[in-house]
């Protein structure tokens, strides 16, 4: 009896159907259950710094390759784009404002530009700026766009291009190309081939005024007195049949020389004796000389 009793309960057991609830699934691999490393293998673009000098830049607006020379390296080109943040010093906010010889700190993230910026604007060396002091002997232009013509004590001359960007300045009231004259004392300062700045040292000297002038003389060369920049001395001529008159020449006496065929201005300090010169003068103020020189 009590056997059969037994056998009855295990077979109850072995008969109640196992639920689903109490069986273990299998994990789906293919669903993120909101794991936390969902991209765990993908990874943020690697940023990357460069610093050096601008030495090239290929291109304007909003694209341009841009070469920078590292200080102990070999130079980078650079893929600058619209999409490049652009900045740094004041000013500097785009393209346009990027120069060659500018110290800049350059950003690359994937491959591409991200950021440029500008940490020193472009210098100009002392060794690049030149100066030449002289004397105004012509001012070929006005307002704002002029060429000058300036001759050294020693004789030699230059010709600058002033414009709106050169600055003017020196004794009381000189600040303008306007306000500059023929016989002014001037240092000329030059950088790259452009005239940056003109200081005027000493006011011309006034000379008379020479109106209508019609007389003409021709002749050869016998006597010179200059002063220090050839703007004021005495200049004396013997014509062919051997009459001699000696010039007054002031700042007011405009000089011309014609050398192998080219006129050039200068001054009374170019002209010797034996030099071929035409003057025109009212009476014995020289208001144009005109001298041939020879080689």
């Amino acid at each position: 009896m009590r056997f059969a009793y037994l056998s009855l309960v295990f077979c109850l057991v072995l008969s109640v159907p196992v639920s689903q609830a109490d069986t273990p699934k299998p994990k789906d691999k293919g669903k993120d259950h909101g794991h936390p490393h969902k991209d765990k293998g993908k990874t943020p673009p690697k940023k990357e710094t460069f610093e050096g000098t601008v030495v090239n830049i290929h291109g304007s607006g909003s694209d341009a390759k841009v070469s920078v020379q590292h200080a102990s390296g070999p130079a980078k080109t650079f893929h600058v784009t619209k999409a490049t943040k652009i900045g740094g010093v004041p000013g500097v906010h785009s393209l346009n404002h990027m120069k060659k010889g500018q110290v800049v700190a350059i950003t690359t993230a994937g491959g591409k530009t991200t950021n440029v910026h500008v940490v020193q604007q472009a210098q100009t060396s002392s060794a690049a700026q030149e100066q030449f002091v002289g004397e105004i002997v012509k001012i070929d232009g006005h307002g704002q766009d002029a060429k000058v013509i300036v001759k050294h004590a020693n004789g030699t001359g230059k010709t600058f291009h002033v414009t709106k960007s050169t600055k003017i300045d020196g004794i009381s009231g000189i600040h303008s190309l306007s306000h500059m004259r023929k016989g002014q004392l001037v240092t000329i300062t030059t950088a790259g081939g452009k005239t940056t700045h003109v200081h005027v040292s000493k006011q011309a000297e006034k000379g008379p005024q020479i109106k209508n002038p019609k007389d003409h003389f021709n002749g050869t060369v016998t006597n010179v007195v200059s002063n220090q920049f050839g703007n004021d001395g005495q200049l004396t001529v013997q014509d062919a049949k051997g009459k001699t008159k000696t010039f007054k020449v002031t700042n007011s006496t405009n000089i011309d020389y014609l050398v192998d065929g080219k006129v050039k201005v200068h001054t009374l300090q170019g002209i010797h004796k034996g030099h071929t010169v035409h003057v025109l003068s009212k009476g014995d103020l020289a208001a144009h000389i005109d001298a041939i020189i020879a080689k």
